[in-house]
């Protein structure tokens, strides 16, 4: 009984193994680095099979690399009334579709009114992405926008403390640390 037992949980181990080797393989479609903010969303995308778990959905973004409901090009001097939110995965919307996401339905409330929405949020952001992300749209791209939106939730905490450090150029990197304790645990 061990012995079938411990086979069942190398298949399942396996699988898992297999699982999340497609999904890193399928995130890298859509999902790049930055020199700035550590990592974000590729411009121009329109993946129809993104996938979450085991969830499938379309991901598009737009010129800036923000989620979106369609492939676009998004004006700089827009002279609507501008919303941008920053957030991490909840805000992005990982595994639904843009206008399930909060985000978007608040887009779609607002588009009668004249308002825009930008969604500028990407996995695992924390504060620190949250300041490089938006100073580097300010002062790099000049993005005009009106108001911003930052979604804090519990696991920024975590991220921030374990994860994200500035460089000496003001650059978002991994902690030196982190990196030292997931290389020696293998």
């Amino acid at each position: 009984l061990m012995s079938i037992l411990a086979f069942v949980d190398m298949l399942f181990v396996r699988h898992r193994m297999l699982v999340n080797e497609r999904f890193r393989e399928n995130e890298k479609r859509f999902r790049i680095k930055s020199e700035t903010y550590h990592h974000g969303l590729a411009p121009y995308k329109s993946i129809k099979n993104a996938q979450w778990g085991e969830r499938v959905y379309t991901i598009n973004t737009n010129s800036l690399g923000f989620k979106d409901h369609r492939v676009r090009e998004v004006d700089i001097d827009s002279t609507s009334y501008r919303i941008v939110f920053i957030g991490d995965s909840f805000t992005e919307g990982v595994g639904v579709e843009h206008a399930q996401t909060f985000v978007g339905i608040i887009e779609d409330a607002l588009r009668e009114k004249g308002i825009e929405v930008l969604n500028a949020s990407s996995v695992s952001y924390s504060p620190i992405i949250y300041l490089a992300k938006i100073s580097s749209l300010i002062h790099d791209i000049n993005l005009k926008f009106d108001e911003l939106v930052v979604f804090l939730d519990i696991s920024d905490i975590h991220d921030e403390a374990v994860y994200y450090v500035f460089n000496e150029k003001r650059q978002v990197i991994i902690n030196n640390i982190t990196l030292r304790n997931e290389r020696s645990r293998g």
